[in-house]
Formats: structure tokens, sequence, C-alpha cells
């Protein structure tokens, strides 16, 4: 999974597409990549960075005037060569309200995860829980063997993240075995008991068809 700190990030955007979808009069998408992407067509597992509303376009306002009209001073907009450079620092709560469709969590310094958006994917960590599995060793796993993008914001004071996966049937395949794995680990080492379960517990083990 990548991992990107939107402390120090920089975006490069073609100017070329940029104007030309700002002239388009049409709605348009900007990923974490600089990607542009007209009329809602960003695909889901893409980060957004911005988000613009189909807007009249007007000669009468050069290219500077039309780079700081769209992205206002919060992204701090530059034009450099052939590039549109912004930093969305500034933007990060509305960075964080533009994905609240797409993550699949979100990380928090003080409460961590509490749940996923994904209800295949909350069914895991919600069965998980009685047999003393945590989200945050689901998320680890998650960060560390599926593909998709976390993007966070760690300045070594204060932490907040979300992540979006690129395929959430696959993270569910994955975590379904990565947890199984670690719930006849906890048998093995005599760490869960099978015949003193309570109703919590197997339950669990039925949802994970563990026997």
């Amino acid at each position: 999974m990548r991992n990107i700190n939107i402390k120090d990030l920089k975006i490069e955007i073609n100017l070329s597409e940029l104007l030309s979808a700002i002239d388009s009069t049409n709605s348009f998408d900007i990923d974490v990549d600089g990607t542009v992407y007209l009329n809602n067509t960003i695909p889901k597992n893409n980060v957004v960075i911005f988000s613009a509303k189909a807007q009249g376009s007007s000669d009468l306002f050069d290219m500077q005037t039309k780079v700081k009209n769209l992205f206002g001073k919060d992204y701090k907009p530059q034009i450099v060569g052939s590039q549109c450079i912004i930093t969305p620092l500034p933007s990060w709560m509305h960075i964080l309200d533009l994905n609240q469709e797409t993550m699949l969590y979100f990380d928090h310094q003080s409460d961590g995860v509490e749940f996923y958006e994904n209800p295949d994917i909350e069914d895991i960590g919600w069965n998980a829980a009685p047999l003393d599995i945590k989200y945050r060793e689901l998320c680890t796993f998650m960060e560390e063997n599926c593909e998709g993008t976390f993007l966070f914001y760690d300045n070594e004071v204060h932490f907040n993240g979300f992540v979006v996966v690129d395929d959430v049937e696959a993270v569910r395949v994955a975590l379904m075995k990565f947890v199984s794995g670690l719930i006849y680990a906890k048998i093995g080492n005599d760490e869960l008991d099978i015949e003193e379960l309570d109703e919590d517990q197997a339950d669990s083990l039925m949802f994970f068809e563990i026997e």
C-alpha cells in the first residue's frame, strides 16, 4: 500500500490539461497523482485531492487568474513551466470530506480506527474483536499487504489519516485468511480454549468457519 504523508506533499498537474478542464465547463476531479478526470469519471479507488463543479468559462481571464480562481488560497497554486503545483495540506479537512464515501477507514491519533466503512470488512473486525484481535492489528496487515493508498497527516505531534483500497473484495479475502491464521495460532498456543468459549467467541469462530 502506498503511504503518503500530506505534510510535505506537492502535487504537479499538467497545466494544459487543467486549463482544458476549466474551459470545458465540465465538473472535474484531481487525484493524488495530479491526474484530471472530467465528469465524475475518477475511479472509486483513487484518492481525491480536489473537486470542481461545472462552471462557466470566460475568455476574459488570463491563465493565472483562472488557476487562482479555481483553487483559491488554500491549495496555494503555483504555475511553474508547463505544470501547476498545488499544496494540499491546508485543505486537509476538505480532502477528508471529499473521500468520505470511498475511504475504508479513518485512523485518528487518539481514537484509532473505530470501525470500517465497508460492511463486509466491518463484519470481520466486529467478529475478530471477541477473540482479542484488534482493529489496529487488521489495519496494519492491510497497510502492509493490500493494494491501496494510505494518505495521512503526521507532524510527529498530531496524526490522522485514511485508507482507500484498490479492491475491497481482495482485501476481504486476505483479511479472512489472516484472521483465521491468527485464531489457529491462538488455539495452538493455548491462548484460546475452544472448549470454554463464551457466546460471542463461539459466534466468531462460526463466522470464520473454524470448528
